[in-house]
C-alpha cells in the first residue's frame, strides 16, 4: 500500500489534507470550511420567524438557511410572531402591545394642561405619560389654560367667559313676565334667556303680569296704577269717545278656503281701557256675541274660521273704568263660499283597495241637521254632526264605533229601515256587514263571504217595501235584507273575478237589476241571481279593456252604463239579451215567424226544426205547443192572414201544412210522391180578387213544380206539365215589377231552358188558374237557388231582379224584361263562392238591398269569402270579409240610428254580426253555440219600438236578440275613477286630464288638462236654478285641489282651494247638512273630512252621495213605501251678490285642525292672539 493510500475505496473526500473534513463530518461554522463535503460552507443563521429582519437570541449552524431564520443577526425582537413588533417600531396604542420593544406597552394620553381633570380633543400615543397630559379622557374642556373653566363648572356672569363649556357665555337676564320690556328687581345668571326674562334691565315694573302696566304706560281711567308712579287714576276720567267709522272685510285665511273677517275702526278716544266688538247675523244685533279687547289704542280685530255665505253685522265701542260709550259705527259683510268646518279622523280614510272612503250624508237623529257618515282605515265608523255655538259652526261626533277592531271598512250605505235611519258598514278584511242603528248600536252582524267586498248599494229587492242591500264580492254578488237573510247569490261562471262595485239600474220598471264587470272583460247584467245579458268587451266594437268602474243612468226609457276600463271609457245600453232562447232539439236553419199566437198582447215565435213546428210563448220563453210534420223540414213558417190566422210550412215529405195557433192541422196539400217542399211558401193576393193565394215550389231529384193554392188549401194551378222547372230550393218573391197594379212572383230554377238555370215570373192577372209562367235564362247561367231580390236599381219605375247562380255569378235583370222574351241584364258580376250550397248546406245566402243616400246597395254572403257589397246602379263590388262562410241571407234595419240601414247575418264561425251600412264596420257581435246558417228575421219582439233579431243556429236554438244598440260610443283613454253623469254628459278623468263627454257620441265637449280624480272617486254635480247652470265639484289628486267648475270646466270663484299635503280626495257628498236651506258638499282627504258651503240658491242635485245606489234606491228621508230618484230638487232662498265684499288676500297654507265647541273666553283669547 503506497503512502497516503488505503485499501478500501470510500469516495469522495473534498479535502484530503485535513482529516476532520470528509463527507458526513460534523458541521463547524467557525473554520469557514465545507466540513461535511456537501458543497456548502457551513454558516451561522439567526431566528426570525415573523420575517421582520429582527432576530431573537437563538442561532443555528447549518449548510443552508433553515425556515424561520435569517443570515444576519439583528437582536433582539421581543415578539418574533408579529412582524410589526420589533425594536424601534412605530407606536400603536390600539393593540395593547409593546410594539417598539422598549419594555413598555403604549397607551393613549389626553391633554390637560391646567390639571383640572377635564381634557381637550388632543390625544397622544406614548410609552409614558407626557407632560401636560393625563391618562383618563374627560372631554371636552373649552379652556385648558384655566382650571376653573370646564363642562359643568359653576356659572359666572362676571368674567365674560363660557365657564361651563356649553357654547354660551353666561349673561345676566332680568325678569319681564308680561314681555312689555319693563323688568322687576329679579335677575338671573344663565347661559340662555329663561322664559319670562329679557336681556336688558329696565326697572322697575310694578305689575309684571300685565303688559299694559309699566312706567312707560299712560295713566287711564281704569282703577289701576297704569304708569307705576304709585298713584291710581291720577288723570281726569270720563266716558271714552266711540269709534265713528268701522269696515268689515273678509279674506281667506289659507289656501284651503277657511274664511277670516278683518275689522278696522278709528280711535278718537284718549282715555279708553279697551274695546268691545259685537257680532251678529242680524242688524238688530239679537242674538249676538261680544269680544272684549283689553288694550287701548287698538284699531283692528280679526275673526277666524267664519261661516261662509253668511251676512255678519258688527259694531264696536270703547270702554274704561267708568262706563262704555254708545256704539256709533256699524258695518256688515257677506262671506263668500268656503270652508264650513273640518274634522280630523283618527286614521286615514282609505279602504282595503286603497280607494278613498266616500262620505254619506243623512239625518240620523231627526234634528233637521244631517250627519256625515264616514269610516277610516282603522275600522272606525263615524257619525259627524254640524253644530253652532256662539255664532260659530263646528263639527262634533254624534258617535264613533269600532265594531270589528282594527279592520278596514269601505264606503258606508244608508237607508230608512222600519222608520229609522240605518247605516250599513261593510268590513272588507273579515267580509262582514254591520247593520248600525241611528244611535251607533250594531243590530246585526252578517257574514258576506270569503273574499273582500265592495260597498253596498240599496234597493228593495223582494218588493216588501223595506230596503235591502246588494254587495259584490270578488267571486259573487249577494243580496240581504236588514234582518240578515240572504235573498239571493249570483255567481259569475268559472273563475271570473268581479272587479267593480255593483251598479244598480232600472230595467222595465224594476229596481232589482244590476251590473258588474269582471276580469274576463265582461259586463254581466243580472236580475236577482238570473243573468239576463252579458256584454263581451273582447268583441267588436268594444276595445277589450278590463272594467274598473260602472255608472248607470237613464236615457229616455233605456238604462245605460258608463264603463271605465284600462283602455278606454265606453257607453252601452243595458238591455236584456237575448230576449229569448229556446232549444228546439234540432238544427235551426228556418227563419222565425213572429206573431201574438196566444192572444195575450205579447209577441210569440213560431219556428221549424227537425220534424216539428214549435210555437214559443214570448212572455215566458216556454213552448206553447208543437206539431209533428212527419218529416224533416227546411221550410220557414209563414203567416196566412185569415181569420183566424194560419201558419204555413212545407216539409220534406212533399206536404204543405196549414196549422192553427194551437198546433192543430187545418188542412194539408201533398205535392206528390218523391217531392219535397224546401222553399218557404208565399201568401199574397196574387189576382184581382180580394182573397189570399198561396204559391210555393216543390222539388224532386230531377224536377220541380210551382203550385198555387187558395187559402183553404185547394189547388188553383200547378205548373209541372207545361214547363220542366227542374229541382229548386228558391223561395218565391212577389212584387209589381212593371207597376201595372198586378202582383208578379219571381222564382229561381235549375233547368229553365235546357239545362240552363234561370228565373220564372208568374203573373196571375185576374185569374191564377189561367196563369202561365215566363221563363228567363241565358247561355252559361247555372242553377239559381237564391231567393230573388226585387228592387228598382236604375230608377226607371220597374222592379229589377237580382239573383245569384251556383256558378258564382250575380245577375241584375232589368224589370223591363217582363215585356220581352229575353232577359236584359243591367250588369253581371262573378263573385267567388256566392250562390253555392256545399254538402250539408240547404240554402245559399240570398241578396238583400239597402240604401246609402239614393244609391241602392246589395249584400250577399258566400261560401268562404264572407260578405260582398255590390253597388246596385253599376254592379261594382267589394268584399268586406267579416267572416268566412256566410250562408245566412242578410237582413237590414237601422241599428245605429244613423239613417242608413245596417246589415244582420249569421256565420259559420258561430257569430251573428251587425255591420254598419255606412262604413261596413262591425257594430255588434253575438256568439252562439254552433254555426249560424239560418237567416235573420227583423221584428219588434218586445214592443219597445226597436226592431229585434230572430235567428236560428246549428246549436238547435232559436234566438231573439235585442235590437237595441249595446255599444253607443267610446273615448280612448284609461279610466280608474267613477264616472259622474248629468244631463246627457259624463265627467271623468284619466291620469292627467279631466273630461266632459257627450253621452250620445262620446265627443269631449270640455277638457281640463293636468287634473285627475282619485281612483274610485267621482265628481259631484248639481244644477243651480238662479244661475241656470250645472256646477261640478271634483277633488283633483294631481294638484291637491278641490275644484268647483261650470260644465265647461271653468273655475268658479273662489275655487280652487289647495291642500299641499293631499294625496287623494273622495267623491263629494252634496246636501244641506246644517238645515239652513243652503247647499254644502262634504269631501274627505287623508285623515280629514271637510264641509264646504257652496250656495244658498235653489238647486237640484244631479249626481252625488246616493248616486252610487242609483234608481229608487236611497230611501233618503222617506218611509219604506216611498222611493226617491237621486235627482232631488230642494227649494232655496235668494241671497245677495256673493261679490259684495272683495277678498283682501289669503295666506298660503292651512294646518289641519280638529273642530270643537269652544267657550267665549277661548274665542276671545283666540282673537287676541290674531291681533
Amino acid at each position: 500500500m503506497p503512502s497516503g493510500f488505503t485499501s478500501t475505496s470510500k469516495p469522495l473526500d473534498c479535502n484530503d489534507s485535513n482529516a476532520s473534513i470528509y463527507p458526513g463530518a460534523p458541521l463547524n461554522c467557525n473554520n469557514s470550511q465545507d466540513n461535511d463535503c456537501d458543497g456548502n460552507v457551513e454558516k451561522w443563521f439567526f431566528q426570525d420567524q415573523d420575517s421582520d429582519t429582527w432576530t431573537t437570541s437563538i442561532s443555528q449552524c447549518a449548510n443552508t438557511m433553515p425556515s424561520g431564520f435569517t443570515s444576519t443577526s439583528k437582536p433582539l425582537d421581543c415578539n418574533d410572531s408579529n412582524a410589526s413588533i420589533y425594536p424601534g417600531a412605530p407606536l400603536n396604542c390600539n393593540n395593547s402591545q409593546d410594539n417598539d420593544c422598549d419594555g413598555n406597552v403604549e397607551k393613549w394620553f389626553f391633554q390637560d394642561q391646567d390639571s383640572d381633570t377635564w381634557t381637550t380633543s388632543i390625544s397622544q400615543c406614548a410609552n409614558t405619560m407626557p407632560s401636560g397630559f393625563t391618562s383618563t379622557s374627560k372631554p371636552l374642556d373649552c379652556n385648558d389654560s384655566n382650571a376653573s373653566i370646564y363642562p359643568g363648572a359653576p356659572l359666572n356672569c362676571n368674567n365674560s367667559q363660557d365657564n361651563d363649556c356649553d357654547g354660551n357665555v353666561e349673561k345676566w337676564f332680568f325678569q319681564d313676565q308680561d314681555s312689555d320690556t319693563w323688568t322687576t328687581s329679579v335677575s338671573q345668571c344663565a347661559n340662555t334667556m329663561p322664559s319670562g326674562f329679557t336681556s336688558t334691565s329696565k326697572p322697575l315694573d310694578c305689575n309684571d303680569f300685565s303688559p299694559l302696566i309699566n312706567p312707560g304706560q299712560p295713566e287711564i281711567c281704569n282703577g289701576v296704577d297704569d304708569n307705576c308712579d304709585g298713584v291710581i287714576d291720577d288723570v281726569a276720567c270720563g266716558v271714552p269717545v266711540c269709534p265713528t267709522s268701522l269696515t268689515a272685510t273678509y279674506f281667506f285665511r289659507s289656501s284651503t278656503g277657511d274664511i277670516s273677517i278683518k275689522l278696522e275702526w278709528n280711535d278718537p278716544a284718549t282715555n279708553e281701557t279697551g274695546f268691545v266688538v259685537e257680532k251678529s247675523k242680524k242688524s238688530s244685533f239679537f242674538p249676538s256675541i261680544t269680544y272684549v279687547i283689553n288694550s287701548p289704542n287698538t284699531t283692528t280685530f280679526t275673526l277666524d274660521f267664519e261661516e261662509p255665505l253668511t251676512r255678519f253685522w258688527f259694531r264696536v265701542w270703547a270702554f274704561n273704568s267708568t262706563v262704555p260709550c254708545t256704539p256709533i259705527a256699524i258695518s256688515s259683510v257677506f262671506t263668500p263660499p268656503g270652508l264650513l268646518w273640518a274634522y280630523s279622523l283618527t286614521s286615514i280614510a282609505r279602504d282595503q283597495n286603497n280607494y278613498p272612503i266616500h262620505p254619506k250624508i243623512f239625518d240620523l237623529n231627526g234634528d233637521g241637521k244631517k250627519e256625515v257618515i264616514m269610516s277610516d282605515s282603522g275600522g272606525r265608523v263615524y257619525a259627524i254632526s254640524t253644530t253652532e255655538f256662539n255664532l260659530e259652526i263646528s263639527a262634533i261626533p254624534l258617535w264613533i264605533i269600532r265594531p270589528a277592531g282594527n279592520k278596514k271598512f269601505t264606503t258606508n250605505s244608508i237607508a230608512v229601515f222600519q222608520g229609522n235611519a240605518t247605516v250599513i258598514a261593510i268590513n272588507q278584511q273579515d267580509s262582514r256587514s254591520y247593520i248600525i242603528d241611528k244611535n251607533g248600536n250594531v243590530t246585526k252582524n252578517i257574514a258576506l263571504g270569503t273574499t273582500p267586498p265592495y260597498h253596498a248599494v240599496i234597493t228593495d229587492i223582494n218588493f216588501d217595501l223595506l230596503p235591502d242591500f246588494i254587495v259584490s264580492l270578488q267571486n259573487q254578488v249577494k243580496a240581504f235584507d236588514f234582518f240578515g237573510n240572504n235573498l239571493f247569490t249570483a255567481d259569475p261562471p268559472g273563475a271570473e273575478v268581479i272587479g267593480t262595485p255593483t251598479a244598480l239600474i232600472e230595467y222595465k220598471g224594476k229596481t232589482t237589476t244590476y251590473v258588474v264587470g269582471t276580469n274576463t272583460r265582461k259586463i254581466r247584467f243580472y236580475e236577482g241571481n238570473n243573468q239576463i245579458s252579458v256584454i263581451d268587451l273582447t268583441l267588436q266594437p268594444f276595445s277589450g279593456g278590463v272594467p274598473s268602474f260602472i255608472s248607470t243612468f237613464k236615457k229616455g226609457a233605456l238604462s245605460r252604463a258608463v264603463v271605465g276600463t284600462d283602455t278606454d271609457i265606453f257607453i252601452t245600453n243595458l238591455i236584456k239579451n237575448p230576449l229569448l232562447t229556446f232549444n228546439t232539439n234540432a238544427q235551426v236553419i228556418a227563419t222565425p215567424l213572429f206573431f201574438d199566437f196566444s192572444g195575450d198582447g205579447i209577441t210569440d215565435v213560431a219556428i221549424t226544426s227537425g220534424n216539428f213546428l214549435r210555437i214559443i210563448n214570448g212572455a215566458t220563453g216556454l213552448e206553447i205547443c208543437s206539431f209533428n210534420l212527419g218529416a224533416n223540414t227546411d221550410s220557414s213558417p209563414v203567416l196566412l192572414p185569415t181569420t183566424p190566422v194560419q201558419i204555413l210550412v212545407g216539409a220534406n215529405n212533399g206536404i204543405l201544412y196549414s196549422i192553427s195557433p194551437s198546433c192543430t192541422q187545418n188542412w194539408q196539400y201533398n205535392a206528390g210522391l218523391g217531392f219535397q217542399i224546401k222553399s218557404t211558401p208565399l201568401s199574397a193576393n196574387l189576382d184581382s180578387n180580394s182573397s189570399i193565394e198561396i204559391i210555393f215550389t216543390a222539388t224532386s231529384a230531377t224536377s220541380g213544380k210551382i203550385v198555387i193554392l187558395d187559402s183553404s188549401g185547394n189547388l188553383i194551378k200547378e205548373f209541372s206539365d207545361l214547363v220542366n222547372i227542374g229541382p229548386t230550393v228558391s223561395s218565391p218573391r212577389a212584387g209589381d215589377i212593371d207597376g201595372n197594379g198586378v202582383t208578379d212572383v219571381v222564382i229561381g230554377g235549375s233547368k229553365v231552358i235546357g239545362t240552363q238555370g234561370g228565373i220564372y215570373i208568374v203573373t196571375c192577372g185576374t185569374d191564377c188558374s189561367s196563369a202561365n209562367p215566363k221563363k228567363f235564362s241565358k247561355s252559361g247561367w247555372s242553377e239559381i237557388k237564391t231567393t230573388p231580390l226585387l228592387y228598382d236599381l236604375n230608377s226607371d219605375g220597374y222592379l229589377d231582379i237580382v239573383v245569384a247562380d251556383t256558378g258564382n255569378n250575380m245577375y241584375a235583370i232589368s224589370g223591363t224584361s217582363i215585356n220581352y222574351s229575353e232577359p236584359y241584364l243591367l250588369w253581371q258580376d262573378n263573385l267567388t263562392k256566392i250562390g253555392e250550397t256545399p254538402p250539408g248546406v240547404v240554402f245559399p245566402s240570398s241578396p238583400t238591398v239597402f240604401l246609402k243616400g239614393s244609391i241602392p246597395y246589395i249584400a250577399i254572403g258566400s261560401n268562404g269569402q264572407g260578405i260582398y257589397i255590390i253597388r246596385g246602379n253599376d254592379g261594382s263590388a267589394q268584399n268586406i270579409g267579416i267572416c268566412n262562410k256566410t250562408f245566412s241571407s242578410p237582413a237590414t234595419f237601422d241599428y245605429n240610428r244613423d239613417g242608413i240601414a245596417d246589415l244582420v247575418f249569421g256565420c259559420d264561425n258561430k257569430f251573428v254580426y251587425i255591420i254598419s251600412g255606412s262604413d261596413f264596420s262591425v257594430l255588434r257581435k253575438e256568439k252562439v253555440g254552433d254555426k249560424v246558417r239560418g237567416s235573420p228575421k227583423i221584428y219588434d219582439f218586445d214592443g219597445d219600438g226597436v226592431q229585434d233579431i230572430g235567428i236560428g243556429s246549428d246549436d238547435k236554438n232559436i234566438y231573439v236578440f235585442n235590437g237595441e244598440r249595446t255599444f253607443i260610443c267610446s273615448f280612448p283613454t284609461p279610466v280608474q275613477n267613477q264616472p259622474a253623469i248629468f244631463r246627457d254628459k259624463i265627467i271623468f278623468s284619466d291620469s292627467s286630464n279631466l273630461y266632459v263627454l257627450n253621452s250620445d257620441n262620446c265627443i269631449a265637449v270640455a277638457q281640463k288638462n293636468g287634473v285627475s280624480l282619485s281612483p274610485s272617486s267621482s265628481c259631484g254635480v248639481f244644477y243651480e236654478t238662479a244661475g241656470g247652470k250645472e256646477i261640478l265639484i271634483c277633488g283633483d289628486e294631481t294638484n291637491g285641489e278641490i275644484l268647483v267648475m261650470d260644465s265647461a270646466l271653468n273655475d268658479i270663484f273662489p275655487f280652487p282651494f289647495t291642500f299641499a299635503s293631499a294625496t287623494f280626495f273622495s267623491s263629494p257628498a252634496i246636501d244641506d247638512i246644517d238645515g239652513d236651506s243652503s247647499l254644502e258638499f262634504v269631501i274627505s282627504s287623508q285623515d280629514m273630512v271637510f264641509a264646504y258651503r257652496l250656495t244658498n240658491s235653489e238647486f237640484e242635485r244631479l249626481w252625488g252621495e246616493f248616486s252610487h245606489d242609483r234608481y229608487n234606491s236611497s230611501f233618503k228621508e222617506q218611509k219604506e213605501v216611498s222611493y226617491l230618484s237621486p235627482n232631488i230638487s230642494v227649494s232655496k232662498i235668494k241671497v245677495p251678490d256673493l261679490h259684495e265684499s272683495e277678498s283682501k288676500g289669503c295666506s298660503t297654507s292651512m294646518p289641519y285642525f280638529s273642530t270643537m265647541i269652544i267657550t267665549l273666553s277661548y274665542l276671545i283669547f283666540r282673537r287676541r292672539k290674531n291681533l
